[in-house]
C-alpha cells in the first residue's frame, strides 16, 4: 500500500507558489507528534493529534505539491482520523475521498492478483482518485488549512 502512495507522490507540482508561513511551527508540531508515536507507537496521541498526524500523512502522500512537512517516514496510523482531519479543515471532498482510497486499498488487498481486469479497473479508479484529489489541492493550500487547525486545537 506504501509503495502505490508512494507513486502517486511522484507526480509533478502544481504551478502555485509555495507558502513559507509557519511552516516551522507545522513541522515542529509534526516533529513533536512523530517523537511521541516512537516512544508509544502512537498509543499516547491526542485525538487532535491523531488528526493532525494523519491528515498530514494524507497530504504528504497524495499533494503534488514540492513542499513536504510531514516527516519522511509518516504513516498513517488511522485513515478515520485522516477522514475527521479533513473534516475539520471544512474539506469535506477530501474526506470523502479518504474513503474511497481506502475503499480501493482494501478491495486491492483481496484482489486475486491473476485478476489482471481487476487489477486494471483499480488502477483506473486509483488514477481517478489521484485526479480528484488534485483537483481539492489545486483549489485549497493544504498545508495552511493543517496549520490553522492546529493553531484552532492549540487555543
Amino acid at each position: 500500500m506504501g509503495l502505490l502512495l508512494e507513486r502517486f507522490r511522484a507526480l509533478g507540482a502544481p504551478d502555485r507558489p509555495a507558502r513559507t508561513t509557519n511552516s516551522a511551527s507545522l513541522e515542529a508540531t509534526l516533529a513533536t507528534i512523530g517523537k511521541k508515536i516512537e516512544v508509544s507507537g502512537g498509543t499516547t496521541l491526542t485525538i487532535a493529534e491523531c488528526k493532525i498526524w494523519n491528515t498530514a500523512a494524507v497530504i504528504s502522500y497524495m499533494a503534488t505539491a514540492s513542499r513536504d512537512h510531514a516527516p519522511a517516514n509518516a504513516k498513517v496510523l488511522s485513515w478515520a482520523a485522516a477522514r475527521a482531519g479533513f473534516e475539520d479543515m471544512g474539506l469535506p471532498a477530501a474526506a470523502t475521498f479518504v474513503t474511497s482510497l481506502v475503499t480501493e486499498l482494501a478491495f486491492r488487498t483481496e484482489m486475486d492478483p491473476r485478476d489482471r481486469q481487476g487489477e486494471t479497473g483499480s488502477l483506473v479508479r486509483l488514477a481517478k482518485l489521484k485526479q480528484q484529489f488534485s483537483a481539492i489541492e489545486e483549489k485549497h493550500d493544504l498545508w495552511e488549512l493543517l496549520r490553522r487547525m492546529i493553531e484552532r486545537t492549540a487555543h
